[in-house]
């Protein structure tokens, strides 16, 4: 042993010291459940069903209204609350730039619309790229929202959109 060194301090392991260093224990995910064919006597193991996402369900704000498929009744009062307010606007959903192939930009995607939403319930979804409203192009919110102002007194507005791949029109009856 060197002298210039000070000794090396010895450490009791006690049965406190050994649980408090024992590593936390990881949560052990249910055993797949199984089924039996009655027919057949077959056992397949099925997922559990905690990893599925939950289905969204549409609320019931009064100032939107379904009329059919990608069409939709919507209050103006509640379409010019959130083009007058765009802090509240921008609480709504995320926004990003969309490039097309040649990567002009062409668009904006919309993410993280919130189940139950207004953006939701008026026919929106994660993913959508919206390209025009009432055929006017659109890169961002900002020309969206002046889109619209011009726009005011129509009855009707209309989003032309890409969602997963394929074109899509959203109409909606301002009322």
């Amino acid at each position: 042993m060197d002298p210039a060194l000070p000794p090396v301090p010895v450490l009791e392991a006690t049965e406190d010291a050994v649980a408090d260093a024992a590593p936390p224990r990881r949560r052990l995910l249910p055993p797949p459940r199984v089924v039996v064919s009655a027919v057949t006597g077959d056992a397949k193991a099925r997922k559990s069903t905690r990893s599925r996402k939950p289905q969204c369900i549409e609320g019931d704000n009064p100032d939107i209204e379904a009329l059919g498929e990608n069409r939709f009744r919507v209050a103006r009062d509640l379409v010019d609350h959130y083009t007058d307010d765009l802090a509240e606007a921008a609480r709504l959903a995320a926004v990003y730039w969309h490039e097309d192939a040649e990567g002009k930009v062409d668009g904006f995607r919309i993410r993280r619309i919130k189940c139950g939403s207004v953006l939701y319930e008026a026919g929106l979804r994660n993913g959508d790229v919206i390209h025009t409203v009432n055929g006017r192009p659109v890169r961002n919110i900002p020309q969206a929202l002046v889109a619209y102002r011009k726009l005011r007194k129509k009855r009707s507005l209309q989003l032309e959109l890409t969602r997963e791949g394929g074109s899509l029109e959203l109409h909606y009856k301002l009322t």
